[in-house]
């Protein structure tokens, strides 16, 4: 049994991508990735909104429910410039918040929601 929950966090660390989390202000974050294509950052986005959904939040012991509207770019696809990405995953969380909200967006990978 120990063996088998040892592969499993080695499996997981070996989609470990490098990346930064920034805060924009209020409620808003940016969260990017050195290196990696649409797939891996989809997959990335995707572990982190299951991490979040299954988490449970408290303010002064009420419960709270936490949503994300989430857009992917990638360098190439979506732009060359930090201003192009940015408005196009501005854009790509828009496109989820309209979808349902608490998903992720983008155009190679369509809609996930940790919810469906």
């Amino acid at each position: 049994k120990d063996e088998e929950t040892k592969k499993h966090q080695t499996d997981d660390k070996k989609d470990d991508i490098e990346g930064d989390l920034c805060r924009l202000g209020g409620d808003e974050f940016f969260i990017y990735f050195l290196g990696a294509n649409a797939q891996r950052i989809f997959y990335a986005g995707t572990r982190i909104f299951n991490a979040l959904h299954k988490h449970k939040f408290y303010f002064e012991s009420s419960n709270l429910t936490v949503t994300i509207s989430g857009g992917v770019a990638t360098l190439k696809e979506d732009g060359f410039t930090l201003k192009e990405l940015y408005k196009t995953a501005g854009n790509n969380a828009q496109i989820a918040k309209t979808m349902g909200k608490n998903g992720l967006y983008s155009k190679q990978f369509d809609f996930y929601s940790p919810t469906n």
